[in-house]
C-alpha cells in the first residue's frame, strides 16, 4: 500500500502478494511430488493476500526520498518483510525452474474520488533481497505481465533431491512524482514453470 499527501491529504497505496503454500526453512534441498514446482509470496496462510504498505505523508510527497514498506508480514524477518519460498523437485537434465512477476495492471486509486483515474506503475516499487536467493534477477517490478525474477536449478549438493529456495525482501516505493493524494492499491501476481 503507498500512502502519499499533498500538503496533509493522506494518499495510500498497497502491493497485494498471493501466498502459494506452506513457508519453509532456508535454502535446503528438499523433496516433493509431482508436479515438481511450489512456490509461495508472503505469509503461509491459504488464501491469504498480504498486503504491502508504503505511508508517504506531507511534505515527503514526491522528494524523491524513496519510501521503505516496514509493515510486518508473516515469515518476514525485521525490514525485509516479505518471505519468498520455491521449492523444486530434481529436474530433468538441464531443467530450469523459473518465477515470474506479473506487475502489467498498476496501482489504481481507490478513495478520494479526488484522484480520479489517476495510476501509479508499479516500476516505481523496487526491492532487495537478504540472501540474494530469490528475486535477484532484478531490483524493481517492470511493468510487464512475464518479468523474470528467480530460476532455479538442480541441487549441486545433493543432486537426487529437489530444492527449496527462501529468501526475504525488503520493498521500496520510489516517491519521485507528486500524484493526487488517495489510497492506490495493486496487486502483483507471481507464477513459476517446471519443466
Amino acid at each position: 500500500m503507498i500512502k502519499t499527501q499533498q500538503i496533509l491529504a493522506p494518499v495510500v497505496a498497497s502491493l497485494a502478494l498471493l501466498p502459494i503454500t506452506m513457508a519453509f526453512a532456508e535454502t535446503q534441498p528438499a523433496t516433493i511430488a509431482i508436479p515438481g514446482i511450489t512456490i509461495r509470496a508472503g505469509s503461509a496462510s491459504m488464501g491469504v493476500a498480504d498486503t504491502v504498505i508504503f505511508d508517504v505523508s506531507g511534505n515527503d510527497a514526491a522528494s524523491n526520498s524513496p519510501v521503505v514498506s516496514t509493515n510486518p508480514i508473516n515469515g518476514g524477518v525485521a525490514n525485509f518483510t516479505v518471505q519468498f519460498v520455491m521449492e523444486t523437485r530434481k529436474p530433468p537434465a538441464n531443467g530450469v525452474g523459473r518465477f515470474f512477476g506479473d506487475s502489467s495492471q498498476p496501482l489504481s486509486c481507490l478513495s478520494p474520488t479526488s484522484c480520479g483515474t489517476t495510476t501509479i506503475p508499479f516500476d516505481t516499487i523496487s526491492w532487495i533481497t537478504r540472501d540474494n536467493d530469490m528475486m535477484e534477477l532484478a531490483s524493481a517490478f517492470s511493468g510487464a505481465g512475464n518479468q523474470l525474477l528467480h530460476t532455479q536449478t538442480e541441487n549441486l549438493l545433493t543432486p537426487a533431491l529437489g530444492t527449496r529456495v527462501t529468501d526475504y525482501v525488503e520493498f521500496t516505493f520510489s516517491n519521485s512524482e507528486l500524484r493526487p493524494a488517495g489510497t492506490y492499491r495493486g496487486r502483483v501476481n507471481f507464477t513459476g514453470t517446471y519443466p
